[in-house]
């Protein structure tokens, strides 16, 4: 069965899950026209202290917060995140980071204050990777998706379907995202 996403093949998909990111995207196209995307994973170092614990409640309420301060301090307009455990790595999160694709050209200097402000908020337990590699990040060369471009939300959507894996929820989907204030009334309406 065709998926109604483009979504990533290789990994069987939490239907629910993939319907919910989706349309978690199509709001935040309803809301802005451009949008610079790039994916985050976030963890705790091994042999720390929040690792041997490996709690979830921990672990989401941390999460959440930073996303929270994020989008306080409007270094970002939205985020979607997935919490994953792996034996190996233990808990994890992937998280889908959004800028204005209008006012940024650069996710870098984001990316970066915001794994800071996780080694902070963590006291120096938590680890973070920018995941470039082309196959899961659209923005890799700094692309900012459009709208109108059919072609870049799809690439799009297949890199936020990684989120919506079935693997690695053994303990449940945990998930969070930001919402969406409604689209401004001033300026000139957008033409469909």
């Amino acid at each position: 069965m065709k998926e109604p996403y483009n979504a990533n093949p290789n990994y069987p998909m939490h239907r629910f899950l993939l319907e919910d990111i989706n349309h978690h995207l199509d709001e935040m196209f309803e809301r802005y026209s451009r949008l610079l995307a790039f994916r985050m994973d976030f963890g705790w170092k091994q042999g720390s202290e929040r690792s041997q614990r490996n709690l979830m409640d921990e672990m989401e309420g941390e999460i959440q917060h930073l996303m929270d301060v994020a989008i306080g301090r409007k270094m970002v307009i939205g985020y979607y995140w997935v919490i994953e455990y792996r034996q190996r790595k233990g808990l994890h999160v992937h998280a889908m980071i959004y800028l204005d694709g209008q006012k940024h050209r650069k996710f870098y200097p984001t990316s970066r204050a915001i794994g800071e402000e996780w080694r902070r908020l963590t006291d120096d337990e938590g680890l973070f990777h920018l995941c470039s590699k082309k196959k899961h990040f659209v923005a890799s060369s700094g692309t900012i998706v459009d709208h109108r471009n059919r072609q870049a939300v799809d690439e799009l959507r297949y890199v936020i379907s990684y989120l919506a894996k079935s693997e690695q929820k053994s303990r449940g989907v945990i998930a969070g995202m930001n919402a969406i204030p409604p689209r401004s009334r001033r300026g000139r309406p957008r033409k469909e």
